[in-house]
């Protein structure tokens, strides 16, 4: 399994409704889309968003995220949570336990 860290700041003001809309489509859409979530949390200061998405399947994590990314379910999200992040970093993790 691969699993990518993914640390997101949004728009001040915005975290309420880009939970709201990660919870209601991001995440049931990852699921559907064979990704497992490890979990997803806000900083302290409540301007990030950090959560962690897994892969355990055929195809590398990058060529299932850019299907995903581009799988049409995708696409006509409204909202789409992505228009509150303003930044981020993603990493790739491996497990060693």
């Amino acid at each position: 399994m691969i699993s990518q860290l993914r640390t997101f700041k949004i728009q001040t003001g915005k975290m309420d409704e880009f939970v709201n809309a990660w919870l209601s489509q991001i995440y049931p859409l990852r699921l559907h889309h064979g990704f497992n979530i490890d979990g997803a949390w806000i900083d302290e200061s409540g301007e990030e968003f950090i959560w962690i998405v897994s892969y355990d399947g055929p195809e590398d994590f990058e060529t299932k995220d850019k299907t995903y990314l581009s799988a049409i379910d995708r696409v006509i999200l409204d909202p789409d949570p992505a228009q509150w992040i303003v930044g981020g970093e993603k990493r790739m993790l491996r497990a060693v336990i």
